[in-house]
């Protein structure tokens, strides 16, 4: 597995408000819907236990996990997000 950096502390929630998904995230096939609403559920009673990883300021793994954190209004920061350094392939 590639080591992806943590953002530094000064990043804040504007940065992360509307995130695109990279288009290399298609690569892996769209969650189910039971699956998913499992995800908004656990989302919901334990916060965001796996960072979204950005990669050219875009979401490259954790497009579900987003977007489930934002319909229950989860308070993303800095912690919520691993940056995966430019140098890396995907």
């Amino acid at each position: 597995m590639t080591e992806v950096a943590k953002l530094p502390p000064a990043a804040t929630l504007l940065d992360y408000a509307a995130l695109e998904t990279h288009d290399l995230a298609a690569l892996m096939p769209p969650m189910g819907e039971d699956e998913y609403n499992g995800l908004v559920d656990s989302i919901q009673r334990q916060g965001l236990l796996v960072p979204i990883t950005i990669y050219e300021g875009k979401i490259l793994d954790g497009r579900h996990r987003y977007r489930a954190a934002k319909e229950v209004k989860y308070k993303f920061s800095a912690k919520d997000f691993a940056q995966l350094p430019p140098s890396t392939d995907p």
